[in-house]
């Protein structure tokens, strides 16, 4: 119960803070602008690669799993301040079959959440620099994710009247989509993150970010940012953008604590909350970007994500994202 709720939350908070952008630094005389130019029909195809280990309290693998897929970016459309991408993406057979069976979605329930969602591709709107800002089918997004959410609490009937209307509650709120477009669109927000902003060179900058929740909104958390951007000498010409954050445990337990009393789900599950509280989660990201400095274009990009329990490594996620020819 303590782990089913700690990792469903992580994921969930983690990535609205991947999406923002820190803009207000003051450009040094040797600064490396993170520009780029868009033109109709631009196109650029990347390698995606994904691992999600989990471990037991004495540091061994207690699971792991892995998924490779492809990727085309295209420039579909613009105006005179922004550009529509549309993201075209290879499925595997296998790892689509093991998700259906995770959440017992037969053929024609796929079939019923693709219609629901309206389209085989997304698509997301950025500035003339190439800052990320929207994403255009968030609403169609927001109903598939409600579909397998409703699959994922059919067993629900069985639970007691308040703990079902509880836990539906969490699902709407969870199906939303604000949240729909924030994990459906994680690696492609992250693409963009330091897009438009202009940053010295060998130098490291640091800010702090207070990052809401739509579950508890009077408990913030705060994401401690370091940024450093270099050049390499074998790198070949790229650049390098290396970001560091961090979640402490205070606050991350303060956001758990507003997240427990906003949905209720102490009625759910009594004791969950003392239990949660018993333990010291934090959370680190590195980010690694690989950048050509002519084009403006992400060549490669890596993230690793660790959770740490009691100061036990308990789950570590990682993507690679490689531009390819």
């Amino acid at each position: 119960m303590k782990h089913l709720f700690f990792y469903f939350l992580l994921s969930l908070a983690i990535a609205p803070t991947l999406c923002a952008q820190d803009s207000t630094q003051v450009a040094e005389p040797n600064y490396i602008p993170v520009l780029t130019y868009w033109n109709l029909n631009d196109t650029f195809s990347y390698k995606v690669q994904k691992t999600d280990v989990k471990y037991a309290e004495d540091g061994t693998v207690k699971d792991s799993t892995g998924q490779e897929y492809f990727i085309q970016l295209v420039v579909v459309d613009s105006t005179d301040t922004t550009y529509v991408i549309r993201v075209h993406r290879t499925f595997n057979v296998d790892d689509l079959a093991m998700a259906m069976e995770k959440i017992k979605l037969s053929q024609s329930e796929l079939v019923e959440m693709c219609r629901l969602m309206g389209a085989d591709y997304l698509e997301y709107v950025i500035s003339q620099n190439g800052e990320y800002l929207e994403t255009k089918n968030a609403e169609n997004l927001s109903k598939g994710l409600a579909f397998m959410l409703q699959k994922a609490f059919a067993s629900l009937d069985t639970f007691s009247d308040q703990r079902s209307k509880n836990m539906q509650a969490f699902g709407a709120k969870f199906a939303s989509s604000e949240l729909a477009q924030t994990k459906m669109m994680e690696d492609f927000t992250l693409m963009h993150k330091f897009y438009g902003v202009q940053l010295a060179q060998d130098s490291i900058v640091e800010f702090d970010q207070e990052v809401q929740s739509p579950f508890a909104p009077d408990k913030p958390m705060i994401f401690h940012n370091q940024v450093k951007a270099t050049l390499p000498e074998d790198w070949g010409g790229w650049f390098r953008i290396q970001n560091y954050i961090t979640v402490d445990s205070i606050s991350f337990k303060g956001f758990l604590n507003g997240f427990f009393s906003e949905m209720k789900l102490e009625e759910s599950f009594p004791g969950s909350q003392s239990e949660m509280m018993k333990t010291y989660p934090s959370v680190e990201i590195y980010i690694s970007y690989a950048i050509d400095p002519d084009w403006g274009k992400v060549e490669s990009m890596y993230m690793e994500k660790t959770i740490y329990m009691d100061n036990k490594r308990a789950r570590q996620q990682t993507t690679l994202i490689e531009g390819e020819d």
